[in-house]
């Protein structure tokens, strides 16, 4: 059992190094190891989330958890504190001895419970908001597919296509601009750069001007608005599904300023900060109330403690801005592949219509 559980751990880790050099845009200290949020779920992957099992699983994973790397330091600066508290007493004189009652820190708890329980759901609400909106880019990339593709002469159709395919890819660019590091391992170092991606769907000139825009975003939808329009004055579209297609492009531009929003407004400051400075004097003042009765078991008890409010304050932080952890390139393939699928409904039904004329 042992030998499996390594494998399965050697898999996870696996799979969190090549999300990384798939997405170099992922914040890799964000990844979790195993099956993450950075990935689209099919059913085995809730399977496996579901699995009861996950308990040990979970346990055994603990020092693999993002959490909990990212919140070790300060979860020993308490223990620090814990251990200053218990062994004040064997060097100091009765009279220095520091100790504070636990009635505060009782009455304190459950204002600083609510702190944390705030800060969670304003940040799992813009989480969820983000993949929403996500959810949305890809629905209206569909629409303007299915549309060009039924209405639209294949001249007309492909340019539409191409723009429609880069579209997700801006998005994700603009939203993932990240950081630089002149070591290529510093896993702070995560970039999202749309070049690469552009010259493989649109030709090197175009590819050129498109990034040269001060908006990538709103020059694509500029131009898909320009074909379309093109395409009403010759009669090569109905004027309905122009409606239609110029209908889906506003979507597009409302997700895109909804991403927006989220990636330059965090959650107002003060909470951020007036939590962390709540939660770390909580913290700080803890021990000096549980050594008297606990003593050494008040160290470990410390750590316990320290890592579960620390850790619920560090999801919060780290789903804040979600756009650095959502799986957007699945999202945007499954855009390729909708298109894919789109222009192959539309040439069969050509080659029926051309052979029931025949």
């Amino acid at each position: 059992m042992l030998v499996g559980e390594q494998k399965a751990r050697e898999a996870e880790t696996d799979v969190r190094k090549q999300l990384a050099d798939l997405d170099p845009g992922l914040n890799r200290t964000l990844i979790s190891e195993g099956t993450t949020i950075s990935q689209l779920y099919n059913q085995d992957k809730w399977q496996r989330h579901r699995s009861v099992n996950r308990y040990r699983r979970h346990l055994l994973n603990l020092f693999q958890s993002t959490v909990f790397r990212r919140i070790f330091k300060p979860c020993m600066l308490i223990v620090g504190m814990a251990v200053v508290a218990v062994l004040q007493k064997s060097v100091l004189p009765p009279q220095f001895v520091f100790t504070l009652s636990v009635v505060p820190f009782q009455l304190l708890g459950t204002a600083l419970g609510l702190l944390l329980v705030f800060r969670t759901n304003s940040s799992y609400a813009r989480f969820n908001e983000g993949r929403a909106v996500w959810g949305q880019c890809v629905a209206y990339c569909r629409d303007i597919a299915r549309v060009a593709c039924s209405y639209l002469p294949e001249g007309r159709r492909d340019p539409i296509l191409k723009y429609v395919e880069l579209f997700p890819f801006a998005l994700k660019s603009a939203l993932r601009s990240g950081r630089s590091r002149s070591n290529a391992n510093d896993d702070t170092k995560f970039r999202d750069d749309p070049s690469h991606k552009f010259s493989e769907i649109v030709d090197k000139d175009l590819c050129e001007e498109i990034l040269e825009s001060n908006n990538y975003l709103l020059d694509i939808e500029n131009r898909m608005s320009c074909l379309v329009s093109d395409a009403v004055k010759e009669g090569a579209i109905p004027l309905y599904a122009a409606r239609e297609i110029e209908r889906a492009i506003a979507g597009l531009g409302l997700c895109a300023g909804g991403c927006e929003r989220i990636l330059t407004t965090p959650i107002p400051l003060s909470y951020t900060r007036h939590i962390s400075r709540s939660v770390m004097i909580w913290l700080l003042g803890l021990p000096f109330a549980l050594a008297p009765s606990m003593g050494y078991v008040a160290i470990p008890t410390m750590f316990f403690v320290s890592y579960i409010l620390f850790g619920i304050d560090e999801i919060g932080i780290e789903i804040e801005e979600p756009f650095c952890v959502l799986p957007l390139l699945p999202l945007c393939q499954a855009v390729q592949r909708d298109i894919q699928v789109c222009v192959a409904a539309s040439e069969k039904h050509s080659m029926r219509q051309q052979g029931s004329v025949a």
